[in-house]
């Protein structure tokens, strides 16, 4: 989604309107909060990590997702790509009044996707991440999908794929699902996306 601006460079347009360039947890990016009183849930937002996007900017399919769920009520964190610190992310939002700590989300895009499959995972990591629900946007699956049991995801899981178009193989993605109750995969247009992420979510968060 977003690439923060190196300290030494140029100021840039803000990602999205109203948001707030910050620095947390030993890492960097952008805040977007829905105002109003109230607690509300927050999604952390995982970009790709390939240098093909512009500092700073969302492409198209990113940018549509992130006003829709500020649309939706849900603050946004969008950490600098490449070098996240999921648990440092989350604890980050826990603390702050705004946010229902019962209702953090993450979502990734790409290789964000794949960061955020690696964090799931029970083994890894010194302790689980404390997320209600996460949707991962064409991730490779490749290291996950073998045997029962091989991946056992902290929170449900949404991997959500392009169908015809899609940029990873969908195989070990809908392996993954078969050996995993917390995964569902689903092969939809991208313009399918939209309603397949809000059903999951609003099911998830109740």
């Amino acid at each position: 989604m977003i690439l923060a601006a190196l300290l030494s460079a140029p100021a840039r347009a803000q990602p999205l309107p109203g948001a707030q360039k910050i620095r947390f947890a030993e890492m960097s990016g952008w805040w977007l909060a829905v105002p109003g009183a109230g607690a509300r849930p927050a999604a952390i937002g995982l970009p790709r990590c390939d240098g093909v996007q512009p500092l700073n900017e969302l492409d198209a399919r990113e940018r549509a997702m992130a006003e829709l769920l500020q649309a939706r009520g849900y603050h946004l964190l969008l950490p600098e790509p490449c070098s996240v610190n999921l648990h440092g992310a989350v604890d980050w939002l826990a603390a702050r009044a705004e946010v229902d700590r019962a209702r953090i989300v993450v979502l990734g895009w790409l290789h964000g996707g794949s960061t955020l499959l690696a964090a799931l995972q029970h083994r890894l990591g010194p302790m689980p991440l404390q997320a209600r629900a996460a949707v991962a946007f064409s991730p490779d699956c490749s290291l996950y999908g073998r045997t029962q049991g091989s991946y056992l995801p902290v929170a449900p899981l949404l991997i959500l794929l392009d169908g015809p178009q899609e940029r990873v193989p969908a195989a070990p993605c809908l392996e993954l699902a078969k050996w995993t109750p917390k995964v569902m995969v689903q092969v939809l247009p991208e313009s399918g996306h939209h309603a397949a992420l809000f059903e999951f979510l609003e099911r998830e968060l109740r």
